[in-house]
């Protein structure tokens, strides 16, 4: 995997090749086994404005269908880029380092899908695309309208940023069967300064907040 620190247009963190082939092949075929399970926005932590959804997608929680192939894997590009030694800004990394990661979330989105602008209940936000074949398609990229900077969703990329930071999906437009799916998590809080029964006791209500309030790309 490479990892790449950019200042520009905001701090964000680039990730590039993120599974190997081997790796790649088996979350296709377990995200692919998992779509007709897909729920609709309503059940998958949509953003919301003034009661409308402001997603067209459908999804799985991961906690959901215990897919640890997929949570495993996200766990290993966190610790591969904790590891990176290049840091440019200290305090994202300090904050970084603090952070527990969770409610885990697979998208799909096919032709006339999008999210529309907003910002993520987390303090970071870690999305991965992932597509089958060739993405011969318009739009479906990440956007953040504030500094009218389109990040494209590339196969096996993926992207880390402030979950402040207000950003959607452009409309993917395509006249076939193509779909392409994001994985994402969130860094939310720490409890590593609780004592142990108080740290649990955090954990627990942390989960229930992620399976209720959270919201995805």
């Amino acid at each position: 995997m490479k990892i790449e620190h950019k200042e520009l247009p905001f701090y964000h963190i680039e990730l590039k090749n993120v599974f190997t082939e081997s790796e790649l092949k088996k979350i296709i075929q377990k995200i692919v086994s998992l779509k007709n399970n897909f729920k609709h926005p309503e059940n998958t932590g949509s953003a919301v404005d003034e009661r409308e959804l402001l997603k067209k997608n459908k999804g799985i929680l991961l906690h959901e269908c215990g897919c640890n192939i997929i949570q495993n894997n996200i766990d290993n590009v966190l610790k591969d880029v904790n590891k990176k030694p290049s840091w440019k800004n200290l305090c994202f990394k300090r904050i970084f380092n603090k952070l527990e990661w969770g409610s885990d979330l697979v998208q799909c989105y096919e032709n006339s899908d999008y999210y529309k602008p907003h910002v993520d209940d987390g303090i970071f936000t870690l999305i991965i695309w992932i597509y089958d074949g060739k993405k011969s398609v318009d739009g479906g990229d990440l956007y953040f309208p504030e500094y009218d900077y389109l990040h494209p969703c590339e196969n096996n990329n993926g992207i880390i940023f402030f979950s402040k930071e207000l950003h959607g999906v452009t409309t993917l437009n395509s006249d076939n069967n193509f779909s392409r799916y994001s994985i994402t998590s969130f860094g939310i809080t720490t409890f590593s300064s609780l004592p142990k029964e108080k740290s649990n006791e955090h954990r627990t209500l942390l989960k229930n907040k992620l399976n209720s309030n959270l919201t995805y790309n």
